[in-house]
């Protein structure tokens, strides 16, 4: 009996062996593992002057003066529009700049510029070296993301309006552009920006359009800008420094004395289309009326704008000012001009074409008319063709 069941035994394993081999041939082959791909090189780093923003601008104008045709610098009070009668080539712009970055915190911003613009921008400053070709220079240091230091050459802190026409609502610059404010400063500016509803701006400048320092100390200065709702931004802008009231005075420049400027700028976009914005100024110089006190001078203008959709007009804009230059030190004589204008622009592609209709009156006979008589109006038509790349 045992024999059997020992044999039993033996058949089972033997037939349970012969199932294995058989699953085991049926299984497919285990599949060869997949070699791991090389891993990818890094992407090089771009070249520093591959981050750099290239852009630029002409802008050239067209001005006819009720008063009669005369010529180069005969438009009195339009700032950069002066010439009549003549095609003139009012900016030309190439600029390079190079923000900066968390991941590369240093940057610059190089502007060169030419043309009547240019021109007169040297004309109020001590004619520095380049200082008719360098509109701004000045190099960006990152701090933290919200802390920024810039060191160089830039455009004024006041104002509202710039250089460059296309980023203004009018074509011809307002009087308080021109005779109010400086137009360029040079030192250091210290930006803090901790949100989208608050910056702040401290300035130590050689002074005002000063690229080379006149007197032994600095401007100091301050900008606060404030947007309570997005669509009220304010600005507030101060500066107080010690300047000559002789301007453009070469040599050691005679009747120092302390200067104080005052600047605010406030804009309300009621709709997606309509924008209202305010400006004024206030400044005093010592030492700087007729008598040897202190010249005052204030101003405020006011804006609108309407956007529209049409095949002939992309907007229109309105633009009234009145300048009081109560000591006749921003323009020479004791008057208080006023000043209306009307932009009609359309926008075609990188092109911007603006006609203005403007107004300027004086409580003075100051505006020559072209039989060499004055008069105390003067009515201009500009037109403006500007050119972006």
């Amino acid at each position: 009996m045992f024999k059997i069941a020992r044999q039993s035994v033996l058949v089972f394993i033997f037939v349970l062996g012969l199932a294995q081999i058989a699953v085991a041939e049926d299984a497919p082959a285990p599949a060869a593992a997949t070699p791991a791909a090389p891993a990818a090189d890094p992407a090089p780093s771009p070249k520093w002057y591959e981050t750099v923003a290239v852009g630029g601008m002409v802008d050239a104008y067209y001005s006819y003066n009720g008063n009669g045709f005369r010529g180069t610098g005969d438009n009195q009070y339009l700032g950069f529009a002066g010439d009549s009668n003549e095609f003139s080539v009012a900016l030309f712009e190439l600029n390079f700049e190079k923000k900066p970055t968390t991941e590369h915190p240093a940057g610059f911003y190089v502007g060169l510029m030419e043309g009547t613009a240019a021109q007169i921008v040297d004309a109020v400053s001590d004619k520095s070296p380049f200082l008719g070709v360098l509109r701004q220079a000045y190099g960006s240091l990152l701090l933290a993301p919200y802390l920024q230091l810039d060191v160089g050459k830039y455009a004024t802190l006041f104002g509202a309006e710039v250089i460059e026409s296309n980023a203004n609502w009018n074509y011809t610059r307002s009087i308080l552009f021109s005779y109010a404010i400086p137009f360029t400063h040079t030192g250091a500016r210290l930006t803090y920006t901790p949100n989208d509803m608050f910056y702040a701006q401290l300035h130590v400048v050689n002074g005002h359009n000063n690229v080379v320092n006149h007197t032994s100390g600095k401007g100091v200065g301050g900008q606060i800008g404030i947007t309570p709702i997005k669509s009220l931004p304010i600005v507030l802008n101060y500066m107080a420094d010690s300047e000559s009231a002789a301007a453009n005075a070469a040599g050691p420049l005679p009747n120092i004395g302390s200067r104080s400027l005052f600047d605010a700028v406030v804009t309300f976009d009621a709709t997606a289309s309509l924008s209202f914005r305010v400006n004024y100024d206030s400044g005093s110089q010592s030492n700087g009326s007729a008598t040897g006190g202190t010249a005052t001078w204030t101003g405020v203008a006011g804006y609108a704008r309407y956007a529209l959709s049409t095949p002939f007009l992309s907007a229109i804009a309105l633009r009234y000012e009145s300048f009081n230059d109560a000591d006749g030190f921003a323009t020479g004589i004791k008057q208080t001009l006023n000043e209306g204008t009307i932009t009609l622009e359309k926008a075609v592609d990188s092109a911007l074409l603006r006609l203005d209709v403007r107004q300027d009156s004086s409580d003075q006979q100051v505006f020559t008319v072209s039989d060499g008589s004055t008069s105390k109006s003067q009515t201009t038509v500009t037109f403006g063709a500007v050119f972006t790349f």
